[in-house]
């Protein structure tokens, strides 16, 4: 049996609740039943219905919805990221790499900057 992608996404959303709600028995349970249902893989169907309903969320919204840690880290956290800017932070980084490209070109390297960890050039004679 094949159901077009509307129908699929309409089990997904009707079942997504029970699924995140379930424990780890009950999601089998529910694969079980939806598996046929939909034709879908049954390990794309269990990813799918664990983030259906859940906005991705960034590090540090992860960082400061944790209930591991304290408020007064929190606090200090969102003190200390308010005094970076971070358009002011890449020019800085901008002016640093150029300063460094004209240090390379003045002592006389060619070629491409070398790469991290070795593999440095020779001064042009």
């Amino acid at each position: 049996m094949s159901l077009d992608m509307s129908s699929r996404k309409a089990i997904v959303q009707n079942s997504h609740r029970e699924y995140q709600q379930a424990g780890k028995k009950g999601r089998g349970e529910i694969l079980d039943r939806l598996v046929p249902v939909t034709g879908m893989n049954r390990d794309y169907l269990a990813a799918v219905l664990g983030r259906f309903g859940k906005e991705p969320r960034t590090p540090w919204e992860r960082l400061m919805g944790s209930a591991d840690i304290s408020e007064e880290s929190k606090a200090e956290l969102r003190r200390r990221r308010a005094l970076y800017n971070p358009v002011e932070l890449n020019r800085r980084l901008n002016k640093a790499v150029e300063q460094l490209l004209k240090l390379n070109r003045e002592k006389g390297y060619t070629g491409n900057p070398p790469c991290p960890g070795g593999g440095g050039r020779v001064p042009a004679a």
